[in-house]
C-alpha cells in the first residue's frame, strides 16, 4: 500500500510540474485597453506622434511619482480639434496601437493636445511593438527602444 501511495504522489508531482508553466503565462495584451492618466492642452503646436520615457530617462512632464522603472510612459501628441479620447489598445499578444475617437467635425485651427499614458511593465511582455497614430512602428525590447 505504501508503494502505491508513493507512486501516486510521484505521478501527481510530475503532473503539477508539467502543467505549471501553462498556468503561469507571460502577460498578454490582446483585447486590453489603457486610458490616458492625464490629458493636457498644449498652447503651442507640437509634432504629432509619440515620445517614450523609458528606464533611465526623465518623465518629461508627467508626475514625478510615475517612475519609468515601473511604467512604460508615453506622451502622445495629437490635434485635439478633430480627435479625442486617445487610448492604447492591445491588438495581439505583443502589439499596442494608439487609437482615437474621430469627432468628424470641421476645425478652424488645430488644438495641440498631449495625452500621457503610464502602463505598468508587469502588464506588458518583454518585447512589444507600439503603433502610433501615424502608423509608425516602435519596437520596445527589454524596456529599451530598438532603433
Amino acid at each position: 500500500m505504501a508503494g502505491m501511495y508513493r507512486i501516486l504522489m510521484v505521478a501527481l508531482l510530475v503532473l503539477v510540474i508539467v502543467l505549471m508553466p501553462g498556468c503561469v503565462r507571460s502577460p498578454g495584451i490582446e483585447g486590453r485597453e489603457w486610458q490616458p492618466v492625464n490629458q493636457i492642452s498644449d498652447g503651442e503646436p507640437q509634432d504629432i506622434g509619440v515620445v517614450f520615457y523609458l528606464p533611465n530617462s526623465r518623465s518629461g512632464g508627467l508626475d514625478e511619482r510615475v517612475d519609468p522603472e515601473h511604467y512604460l510612459i508615453v506622451a502622445v501628441h495629437y490635434d485635439g480639434c478633430s480627435l479625442t479620447e486617445p487610448r492604447f489598445v492591445g491588438i495581439d499578444r505583443a502589439r499596442l496601437e494608439i487609437r482615437f475617437t474621430d469627432l468628424h467635425r470641421q476645425c478652424l485651427r488645430p488644438v495641440p493636445m498631449t495625452a500621457w499614458f503610464a502602463i505598468p511593465w508587469s502588464e506588458l511582455p518583454t518585447e512589444i511593438v507600439v503603433v502610433d497614430q501615424l502608423g509608425a512602428e516602435h519596437v520596445i525590447s527589454d524596456r529599451r527602444l530598438s532603433v
